[in-house]
């Protein structure tokens, strides 16, 4: 539903929309708004779908945000529990600005593009405007295309504001485009193209991985123009004109009419009130456009809204037409022009004996023009023959009967000719099918001639998934309910464009590239700023709010799932053991202690008191009856009062964070490419981590991985300045091997792989040893990397390695920067082959069995 409509609504209900001469009461409006919004859209006659509801919920509360804060009709609700989204995979919407859900619709089709994605996310956001004032308007719309695009991919909330970019979107005439007007699709879905293909333009110029014409290649095709003139002496004459062509105009045609007859309808038309030029008399003329080059992205614009000539004004079409989910283009291209205008010619009289026939069958199917056959109805008199029983009568019944038969025959052999003619017409171009295109969206326009709303079907073309994007709402949509919406017919629900994507364009879909890597740094940090401030949000308004029982519950239970879902991300990233005591007493097979952690902390940070303090206050006896149960509140009671047990690994959990803090640098430095360095931080953590007493919070195999890594690729460096003959200086091949020799300890596990790997620098020692000198020492330095298994540990600081670790080591928040993100993606091989070092992750076990808790958040 359309935000203007609901707004309408509520206007009518005695209430402006937008100002605040009577508030809006959410809950009692609500029935009455949604009957009288629907009815006015037509959308009641399918009954009030949840959707329908849901989005009424949201689309209200915005209008009374609205008079709250005296902001437009499309605010948001101040209930962010509403635009929290369920979980991370969950694809965001656009919220509508006033009138806009056909631009939102648009912008959804072209984002879930992987080709339009990717080259948008490329831009390069530092870009100044270039002078010329025309060329500098596709500038700033670039960068917040570029802004709103990574909101859509990062987002924590359901859906983003796409505000600033329409303000930064200029019309023909130079200035900004009124938000609130409705846009003709077609010029709007023209004017976005043309400002991206300038943007492209620029944007290639500063980095050479954007396509300049891109958008030429995806949106807009190429073909001519032929213009054929009927000459009184029955000749005729063509005239050619090449011409660029984006969206097809398809006429809606007859309900029985296929995409092909409206496509065709759309490119071979005849020119009306045509004047020859050579007679100066009117002439039959007709022009028929073929394809040279077909888009990647065909759009089809189904033409149903048209004057009526009666009633004076646009009314729009509901016929139902269908359409296929592939089709092929073969017969529109120029090279076929030959063989297609053939094959026209006898399809076209191919139905007009088509049409004969089925003239001549609906004489007998609607008898005498009646909606009746002329079969029923002789059935009929001859059944009232027989019930007269008398022989006059019975005779008429035995006559009739015969007529029966052969009127039977008569209609049977009608229905095969008919059917026969139909699959030699569907057939005809069953040779010509070579070039598919394949259905990818479908926009909906639901209401009537000049108003109405908008939303998107996007069906991934490999999985054959379909979307429904509706403004604010995104959900999985059936097939069934994306043709019943499309077709025509229901619910003044109609499709308004088909886009069809090529073989390339589909393909694209089952490899798409790793669009995170693209992002630039700064719109990175904003879109993790927003995330945080919406957190904030999230829970100041539940402090506010919710129930402190009711919140503790809640944050409790998100503090188990959190560690659960830390603990199961990944061996490297997110490790539950640092983001708490609780979490760290857990893994190291403290469960009750650090069940008792876990409770103390999140009972300080929902009431602001210690749980000491509180012992036996009437808050802690309804936690324990009702949420945490007898026995758990009477283990972190005893531990609130006596943290003896805890004491010695709260040592331990401090060495732990040290190990993990120079564990982590070694893995930034790696992930850069400061091999070194990384081998000297990470020997640092190593060191510290055997010094560990609790065996449980270990990391060497971690650490051990990390310094392999590093290891093998700084001997390949070391092969490559071999290679290149880079024999002295400091960073010569001697410098890297010894490098390599300082870092090796004894450790069984990486002399094992190391030694596995020393085949692949055989060819290195053999070549190596036809040298002299210092080059042979180098030959012993490279073997010493791999027979180190029984000797003792290398002192650390070598002359090669001197202040290799930093002086000062930063805080860290442990969280999956994107330097960790891209090691995990970069070295992902080599750490297949490290399975053997890999344990187990440890997941915490949720302390909270009691039956009750389920029930209070069932209810929650």
């Amino acid at each position: 539903m359309d935000v203007e409509t609901t707004a309408n609504t509520l206007a009518s209900m005695g209430g402006q929309a937008g100002s605040a001469q009577r508030p809006i009461n959410v809950d009692d409006d609500l029935e009455k708004a949604l009957k009288a919004s629907l009815e006015n859209s037509g959308a009641g006659t399918g009954g009030v779908s949840n959707e329908d509801i849901e989005m009424n919920k949201i689309l209200m509360a915005s209008i009374q945000s609205a008079n709250e804060s005296g902001g437009s009709v499309g605010s948001v609700s101040n209930n962010p529990q509403w635009r929290k989204k369920e979980t991370q995979l969950e694809l965001t919407g656009l919220k509508n600005i006033g009138n806009t859900c056909y631009f939102n619709s648009m912008l959804q089709t072209y984002f879930m593009l992987p080709s339009v994605k990717k080259q948008v996310l490329s831009f390069p956001h530092s870009l100044e405007p270039p002078a010329a004032e025309d060329a500098g308007k596709a500038v700033p719309f670039m960068k917040q295309l570029q802004r709103l695009f990574v909101k859509l991919m990062l987002s924590n909330q359901k859906y983003v504001d796409p505000s600033e970019l329409l303000k930064n979107l200029m019309g023909k005439d130079g200035q900004p485009i009124s938000i609130g007007d409705q846009q003709d699709v077609a010029d709007f879905s023209e004017l976005i193209l043309k400002t991206l293909e300038k943007g492209f333009e620029l944007g290639s110029k500063a980095n050479p991985e954007i396509q300049q014409d891109l958008v030429k290649k995806l949106f807009f095709g190429t073909g001519p123009e032929i213009l054929m003139v009927d000459r009184e002496d029955g000749t005729t004459v063509e005239s050619s004109q090449d011409t660029e062509f984006s969206a097809l105009i398809l006429p809606i045609g007859t309900e029985d009419s296929n995409i092909y007859d409206r496509i065709e309808a759309s490119v071979l038309q005849e020119v009306v009130g045509y004047v020859s030029e050579s007679t100066s008399k009117p002439a039959l003329a007709r022009k028929c456009l073929w394809f040279q080059k077909v888009p990647s992205v065909l759009m089809l614009q189904q033409s149903r809204v048209q004057h009526d000539p009666e009633r004076k004004t646009l009314v729009k079409r509901e016929t139902p037409v269908t359409f296929d989910k592939e089709i092929f283009v073969d017969r529109f291209m120029i090279e076929n022009k030959v063989e297609t205008t053939r094959i026209r010619a006898q399809v076209a009289e191919l139905k007009i004996q088509l049409e004969k026939l089925r003239a001549e069958l609906r004489e007998h199917t609607h008898y005498k023009g009646r909606n009746i056959s002329l079969s029923d109805a002789l059935k009929s008199v001859i059944d009232f023959c027989r019930e007269k029983s008398e022989d006059a009568y019975l005779k008429n019944a035995e006559l009739l009967s015969r007529d029966l038969e052969s009127e039977d025959r008569i209609v049977e052999d009608l229905q095969d000719r008919i059917h026969a003619l139909e699959i030699q017409i569907e057939g005809a171009y069953d040779h010509k099918k070579t070039r598919p295109y394949f259905l990818y969206a479908v926009w909906i326009h639901q209401g009537v001639a000049g108003s109405g709303h908008y939303w998107a079907y996007i069906r991934n073309p490999n999985t054959d998934q379909w979307t429904k994007f509706n403004d604010m709402r995104v959900s999985d949509a059936d097939e069934e309910t994306v043709m019943r919406e499309s077709i025509g017919g229901y619910a003044s629900s109609s499709a308004y464009f088909l886009i069809y994507l090529d073989s390339d364009l589909k393909s694209q879909f089952e490899n798409e590239p790793k669009y995170s890597e693209l992002v630039p740094p700064v719109l990175l940090k904003e879109a993790e700023d927003e995330n945080i401030k919406f957190s904030k949000e999230l829970e100041e308004f539940q402090e506010k709010h919710m129930d402190k029982f009711d919140l503790f519950c809640l944050k409790y239970n998100a503090s188990l799932e959190e560690a659960k879902k830390a603990a199961e991300d990944s061996y490297y990233q997110n490790d539950p053991r640092t983001k708490s005591f609780a979490a760290f007493l857990e893994s190291v097979g403290k469960p009750v202690e650090g069940m008792s952690v876990r409770v103390m902390d999140v009972f300080q940070t929902v009431f602001g008191r210690s749980f000491k303090d509180e012992v036996g206050s009437g808050m802690q006896q309804k936690l324990a009856e009702n949420f945490l149960g007898p026995e758990t509140m009477q283990a972190t009671t005893s531990l609130a009062f006596d943290d003896t047990p805890i004491k010695p690994y709260k040592t331990v959990y401090e060495a732990f964070l040290r190990v993990s803090q120079f564990w982590e640098i070694g893995l930034a430095e790696l992930a850069k490419g400061n091999l070194v360095s990384s081998l000297g931080a990470t020997f640092v953590a190593r060191e510290l981590d055997k010094k560990l007493l609790e065996d449980k919070a270990k990391r060497s195999d971690q650490i051990d991985e990390t310094i392999i890594i590093a290891e093998l690729r700084l001997l390949e460096e070391a092969l490559k300045k071999f290679r290149a003959g880079d024999s002295t200086g400091p960073n010569n091949v001697r410098s890297y091997v010894n490098s390599v020799n300082h870092f090796i300890y004894k450790n069984e596990n990486i002399h094992q792989f190391l030694k596995k790997k020393y085949q692949e620098f055989v060819p290195v020692a053999c070549e190596i040893e036809g040298m002299t000198g210092s080059a042979k020492e180098t030959v012993n330095d490279l073997a010493n990397v791999f027979n180190r298994a029984n000797t003792p540990a290398v002192p650390f600081f070598g002359p090669t390695v001197v202040a290799v670790v930093p002086k000062e080591i930063p805080e860290l928040d442990f969280k999956l920067n994107n330097s960790h993100r891209k090691f995990l993606e970069d070295f992902a091989e080599e750490r297949e082959e490290l399975d053997f070092l890999r344990p187990k992750p440890v997941e915490p076990e949720k302390p909270v069995e009691d039956a009750k808790s389920d029930i209070v958040m069932s209810e929650l």
